[in-house]
């Protein structure tokens, strides 16, 4: 049975570092731009110049037109949109304002979607910025977080919390925080309350229980008809 959780704040520290290497990122891109050389286009005779190139000289052929790339498969198109808008609740004089991720869709974001809405509705001084149903998970938090433009609650399964904690992608909770909302670990199944920790320190807190089950054809595997056929193969 495996747990999906939540996680709640980003450290600001990932804002500064994101900041500091789009920066970086930036500026190398730039310069990496001003050591190309440029040329100037004759618009009277379609050839091209270099700038640097003495007055009298020839200029020289164009080149020729570059061959039109063509499409990419459609087993590598692009990552698939959200099946729902980002949707806005509660006042925009609100004191404190959150981002919320989950990969909820179909129901459960539909059902989702309304808590959040009863959620601010209770809270007037919390606005919620609410993203249900988000696809290609993974490669989206990760980046978000170098960005600093992370969420600050998400649900998450319990098999993303080790990799995204290393990463420096999830923020410890606190026994402080914990006790200041009534979370309670004996309110919790020991095993999955220990499924909400990476490396005894604990990042989420268990949001549901996923109960996984086999069903097989029971006359058809007590007749070894099942085995018999497979030392044919």
């Amino acid at each position: 049975m495996w747990p999906e959780l939540r996680s709640v704040r980003r450290r600001a520290d990932q804002r500064t570092t994101g900041a500091g290497q789009a920066h970086r990122g930036a500026s190398c891109r730039a310069n990496h731009r001003s050591r190309r050389r440029r040329c100037q286009t004759d618009r009277a005779t379609g050839v091209h110049r270099r700038p640097d190139a003495a007055p009298g000289a020839a200029p020289t052929t164009a080149p020729a037109a570059a061959a039109k790339p063509t499409e990419p498969p459609a087993s590598i198109a692009g990552p698939t949109p959200a099946p729902y808008p980002v949707a806005n609740f509660g006042s925009n004089s609100a004191k404190v304002k959150i981002r919320y991720w989950t990969i909820l869709g179909s129901v459960d974001g539909i059902i989702m979607t309304d808590l959040v809405r009863k959620f601010a509705e209770a809270n007037p001084d919390i606005g919620v910025e609410s993203l249900q149903g988000v696809t290609d998970f993974v490669p989206k938090m990760e980046p978000a977080a170098i960005g600093g433009s992370a969420p600050d609650v998400a649900i998450v399964r319990h098999i993303y919390i080790g990799p995204f904690a290393s990463k420096g992608v999830l923020s410890e909770l606190s026994q402080a925080e914990l006790d200041q909302v009534g979370i309670k670990a004996d309110d919790f199944d020991s095993t999955v309350w220990k499924f909400s920790q990476y490396q005894g320190k604990q990042y989420t807190v268990p949001l549901d229980i996923h109960a996984h089950a086999m069903l097989y054809n029971k006359a058809l595997l007590s007749s070894g008809r099942l085995f018999e056929a497979a030392r044919h193969r």
